[in-house]
């Protein structure tokens, strides 16, 4: 990790530490790896879908993080706008959609006493 200040890096590997690989929800052929993905129902592959538009290629990674976290997060953190507003406005969305000010908000308001980042 890339942090020189101690305290900080003790931080962020805490954070880090609840983290854990999941499989995708749905498998692309060429993008997706082997052993880390789950075939996805008609559901899964809606959201995919509708996050890859015609812009597919380009989208296709996205929209497999997308479909997984909306089964399996609580919630999504993106700065890329148009690909919120899609996952906002999908139909059983189960995780909260947030850019990366909310989240370093929520963070600092959680540890008050702690300085994850220069704010």
């Amino acid at each position: 990790m890339a942090v020189d200040d101690h305290v900080k890096r003790a931080r962020l590997e805490a954070l880090l530490a609840q983290a854990r690989l999941i499989a995708t929800r749905g498998f692309i052929w060429g993008k997706s790896r082997w052993g880390l993905a789950r075939f996805g129902n008609d559901k899964g592959y809606n959201l995919v879908e509708r996050i890859r538009g015609t812009t597919w290629d380009r989208k296709t990674e996205d929209a497999l993080i997308a479909a997984t976290a909306s089964n399996d997060a609580d919630v999504f953190v993106t700065d890329d706008k148009r690909l919120a507003r899609r996952l906002k406005s999908y139909p059983g969305m189960k995780c909260e959609v947030i850019d990366f000010n909310e989240l370093k908000r929520r963070l600092i308001n959680s540890a008050p006493q702690a300085k994850f980042f220069n704010a």
